[in-house]
């Protein structure tokens, strides 16, 4: 399996295009980790201060590219590493040509920091439960995989047990199952932003999730049903909520809105009551929609309802009020 020189990157790295088994194979969790990339004197993948090898089937194979010139894994194209050579990086995208899946042995990185793999369409499988173990992690990015290969399975309710994570995408996949109630024991004061919209998810939203204090939660484009009021709360943090397009059936008439929010989108659900008066007082909201919805009763007047056009409010059982029909 040779390696494919693709282009060099702006930082003067080159930039490979990784073989599909390096990653994403089917081989043992030995060979699987970046293609059996082996540091000599310790083994492993934890530093890249060396020059790398190709395993296949046992047989040791230097890695070749152009001359012929092997070339330290820190160099590759989408791999990071600190001073020590540990990996701390790891990124793969944009290559409608990589098939397999992801292998458990990037589990092995106990350094990384961020992992991206994103617009792969042949990508498939699960993700596996044992990327729990990146401790260190803090941007897990595993998205756009659905097109044609799609990322199929449950989320692995241990991603809940990372505890320096800032960011979980799990976005544009076809994920399915229902988000799990351990996500609601992230840490209550700095939980993750939450990214799983496009997906294929269903059941209800646990009401632990009621419990971390988000700032950002997407669960848009999924097929979740019931209540989602424990999200909500004026003292809460969040900046960005987005629950449209789903099933979502709950009285909004005494929810009350975090303060702190930029972004509300509740469209295309099935959510009743009243819009309450408190959300003039979400001053710093650019983007609100509840249409489509089953919501009934007067649009309080005041500075921020009055900001957004008819689309935000329409297709409601029997919404009135400015910028809508007034009111009979």
């Amino acid at each position: 399996m040779a390696w494919r020189k693709q282009a060099v990157g702006e930082d003067g790295r080159v930039r490979l295009s990784f073989p599909s088994w390096t990653i994403f194979g089917m081989r043992s969790v030995k060979d699987e980790v970046e293609g059996s990339c082996k540091e000599r004197s310790r083994g492993g993948f934890g530093g890249c201060n060396y020059r790398c090898f190709l395993e296949d089937g046992g047989t040791k194979q230097s890695m070749e590219m152009d001359a012929m010139t092997s070339t330290a894994c820190c160099d590759w194209y989408g791999v990071d590493c600190d001073s020590t050579g540990r990996v701390t990086g790891l990124s793969i995208f944009q290559d409608d040509n990589l098939t397999g899946t992801i292998t458990p042995a990037i589990a092995d990185l106990p350094h990384l920091n961020n992992l991206l793999l994103n617009q792969l369409p042949k990508l498939s499988g699960t993700i596996p439960t044992a990327l729990a173990g990146l401790k260190n992690i803090q941007l897990f990015r595993i998205m756009n995989t659905a097109v044609s290969g799609p990322l199929s399975g449950a989320i692995p309710s241990s991603l809940a047990n990372l505890p320096n994570l800032q960011a979980l995408h799990l976005d544009h996949n076809r994920l399915s199952g229902a988000v799990p109630a351990s996500f609601g024991s992230f840490s209550k004061d700095s939980p993750p932003d939450l990214y799983l919209f496009h997906n294929s998810l269903t059941g209800t939203i646990p009401a632990f999730l009621g419990g971390p204090n988000w700032g950002i939660i997407d669960l848009s484009w999924n097929q979740i049903a019931s209540d989602a009021s424990f999200l909500f709360g004026s003292s809460k943090p969040a900046t960005q909520i987005d629950l449209s397009r789903n099933m979502l059936s709950f009285d909004l008439t005494d929810v009350s809105f975090p303060t702190k929010l930029t972004l509300l989108d509740l469209s295309h659900n099935k959510i009743y009551g009243g819009i309450p008066a408190q959300i003039n007082q979400v001053t710093g909201l650019v983007q609100f929609n509840v249409s489509y919805n089953e919501l009934c009763g007067e649009i309080p007047a005041g500075a921020l309802t009055a900001k957004f056009g008819q689309s935000s409010y329409s297709n409601n059982k029997c919404l009135c009020g400015g910028p809508l029909a007034a009111c009979k």
